[in-house]
């Protein structure tokens, strides 16, 4: 059995774990906070004098021990977090109960609280929880780690007239009305909830909003406020749909439901993976379920991450990368292979890529597949690195290995071996081993370690279907470097028949193109005259218009500056606000407009999206001013078709050429140190790249 670390929690999770949580809440809008009780179910794993718990600013009233009141100590690990410490002799094999009762701060990290003049309908206020990554401790006194899953029950209390839901079961959608016999102008209802299914903290999720509901099928439905819910319905009515693509991909659907919730625009994600209950963001309401893809990575996110999680946030890459690969798979089998692989290669060249030479660079730590997180707040390493470097990892795995079927096999396969765990990446890796035991020597010639544990863009590269590829970089080569006449002939159905991860693409070729200074014609007039071709300005795609804007701050065009600023105004989706206010702040144009719109939207902007766009100000994530590739690590650029190409080059410490890497046969396979943690050893072997 592994031993499991994680170095952002302060609990003591290898000696008691936690199985069952009991809440009783009450809702107070007024005082923006939750109180009531959580009775924490308790099982010893080993002899200990203590058991701790994770804690964020809680107003603790009465702590019982096995009924009987008791005091605990307080305490706090810097980098780590507070927690509270309770003494006792703690037989293995011994459960019990904790009893807290206890109110949450007015500023609990994970709670957002939202006037009722920032929701749609403008009629009641709103209230939604954001747990992951470690923000669970701030709503209960908990072990707010990954590597503890349990399962819950809970009362809630809420206001007459309003809804409440969770990341569980709903026992009664109209609810169970409380007589206040304090006020009786003053009413209220209980919501009763269950979830069977051991989760870890982070799933932990609550709403409470004037909300309505409408059946997608007898599983599925959607809930949003009145004015937005039967949008909402026709946008997702294809769920049910992938819900059964992905069930047959991936095995039995254990949840029971899969319900999804509209948040207020200011949700700092597409979606939340709570189970039952998804979060998602108005801005993949389209009117055209171009964006519904984000519902696919949800849904995936039943088998993994939920069912199958990741141990710790230093292998946030078993969630992400996996639900990313078989979000891509699920969307394979609607939209077909050519479409799956140029996901895929969306993935590679203008997340990865851009995430690893743009926003850190190629020597960052953060840029590695497994994190070392020690004295390093998990929310701070949040980027696209686990999800594309990880999904490029399956990729290549799955064309190696040479039978597609046969690795969704092994999908399944892995799901059920470790579903209701939290597991290390050796852990799956060793599975992977046993399951392709015929396949040894394909295995070792995948370089693990650099896969998992160097920095910079992967040592392998997949291969890509670049079909769909041709049709943005024959349209972006028009508006580069055609002449105006021709530009003024272009029709618009030419871009408005492409997907939307076309029209993303499309998009992206020009700002390489802008950004790199090579010579084109794509000046102010062409912008003005695309703008007018495509309505780009007034779409309601918020993936193509957040690209749009950014090519269009990219060419220095100010027109787009009150556009921008309106964007990153009306929504909080950290997806769209960091890019966008991250070229503003650097144009020195745009910066002290971006800089006052920042300030002013802080008030109602989620804690996690400020602190994205605060660490662009901050210069967090970069290397001085560093935006390319280091002295040890170069990013060679070709034109092809008048398109830079990049292609990616790892480079040793030791010479500066062009090295592909592996490992000598099961040399890296084995990463335990003498503690019994598993880490990496450096048994990787230098040899001339094939031709």
């Amino acid at each position: 059995m592994v031993q499991i670390r994680d170095p952002n929690t302060c609990a003591n999770f290898n000696e008691v774990t936690i199985e069952n949580i009991k809440f009783d809440w009450f809702v107070d809008f007024e005082r923006t906070r939750i109180v009531g009780a959580a009775i924490l179910n308790y099982r010893v794993l080993k002899d200990t004098d203590k058991i701790i718990l994770d804690i964020s600013d809680q107003t603790i009233c009465s702590i019982k021990l096995n009924g009987k009141k008791c005091k605990a100590r307080n305490g706090e690990i810097p980098l780590v977090g507070k927690y509270l410490l309770l003494d006792g002799e703690f037989i293995s094999g011994q459960k019990g109960k904790i009893e807290f009762q206890y109110s949450t701060s007015s500023s609990a990290s994970a709670l957002q609280f939202v006037e009722p003049s920032l929701t749609a309908d403008r009629t009641h206020p709103f209230l939604y929880s954001q747990c992951q990554q470690i923000h669970a401790r701030s709503i209960v006194p908990c072990m707010d780690t990954p590597a503890v899953k349990q399962t819950y029950t809970a009362n809630i209390t809420v206001p007459k007239g309003m809804q409440c839901l969770m990341s569980a079961v709903l026992l009664d959608d109209e609810g169970r009305p409380i007589k206040n016999e304090v006020n009786e102008n003053e009413q209220f209802v209980q919501f009763n909830f269950l979830q069977k299914v051991p989760i870890p903290s982070y799933l932990f999720a609550i709403v409470v909003g004037g909300l309505v509901k409408r059946d997608i099928s007898k599983r599925c439905a959607v809930w949003a406020e009145p004015s937005m819910v039967n949008i909402a319905h026709k946008e997702f009515e294809e769920t049910e749909k992938m819900l059964e693509i992905a069930t047959e991909l991936m095995g039995e659907y254990r949840w029971g439901r899969f319900d999804m919730i509209v948040l207020p625009p200011f949700f700092s994600f597409g979606g939340m993976e709570n189970p039952c209950m998804t979060f998602v963001t108005p801005t993949i309401i389209a009117g055209d379920r171009s964006l519904t893809t984000v519902v696919a990575h949800e849904i995936a996110h039943s088998w993994t991450g939920n069912l199958v999680t990741n141990a710790s946030w230093e292998h946030f890459w078993l969630n992400e990368g996996f639900t990313e690969f078989v979000e891509y798979k699920i969307l394979g089998k609607m939209f077909g292979e050519q479409f799956r692989l140029f996901m895929h290669l969306l993935g590679w060249e203008d997340h990865l890529r851009m995430c690893i030479y743009e926003t850190f660079h190629p020597e960052h730590p953060f840029t590695r597949l497994i994190v070392p997180l020690d004295g390093q707040c998990a929310d701070d390493v949040f980027s696209p690195i686990p999800y594309q470097k990880g999904a490029a990892l399956l990729l290549l795995l799955e064309q190696r290995l040479g039978d597609p079927p046969r690795f969704e096999q092994f999908l399944r396969s892995y799901i059920n071996k470790f579903a209701y765990r939290s597991i290390v990446t050796d852990e799956w890796m060793d599975y992977l081993y046993e399951f392709y035991d015929d396949k040894r020597s394909i295995l070792d010639s995948i370089n693990w370690n650099n896969w998992l544990h160097r920095p910079g863009m992967p040592p392998q590269k997949p291969t890509f279907d670049e079909t769909l590829l041709k049709t943005c970089k024959t349209l972006a080569n028009k508006w580069l470097y055609s002449s105006d006449k021709e530009i003024n002939e272009l029709k618009a159905f030419e871009f408005e028949e492409m997907m939307t991860a076309q029209k993303e693409k499309f998009f992206s070729l020009l700002d390489v193109v802008i950004s790199n200074g090579n010579a084109h014609s794509f000046n102010h007039k062409r912008i003005e005259i695309m703008e007018k071709k495509y309505s780009l300005n007034t779409t309601g795609n918020c993936d193509v218009k957040c690209q749009w804007i950014l090519v269009a701050l990219q060419a220095r065009w100010e027109p787009i500056i009150p556009i921008a600023l309106k964007f990153v105004s009306d929504i909080g989706r950290v997806k769209y606000v960091r890019p966008c206010y991250q070229r503003m702040f650097e144009w020195i144009i745009s910066r002290e407009s971006a800089l006052e719109t920042f300030e002013k939207n802080k008030p109602r902007m989620h804690n996690f999206t400020i602190q994205f766009v605060q660490s662009l100000l901050n210069n967090k994530n970069k290397m001085g001013e560093m935006k390319i590739a280091t002295e040890n690590n170069i990013n060679e650029q070709n034109v092809e078709n008048g398109i830079a190409v990049c292609e990616d080059i790892y480079l040793s410490k030791e010479e500066n050429s062009k090295e592909d890497y592996r490992n000598d046969k099961n040399k890296n396979r084995k990463l335990v140190s003498p503690n019994g943690i598993k880490t990496a050893t450096n048994g990787c072997q230098k040899i001339k790249k094939e031709n």
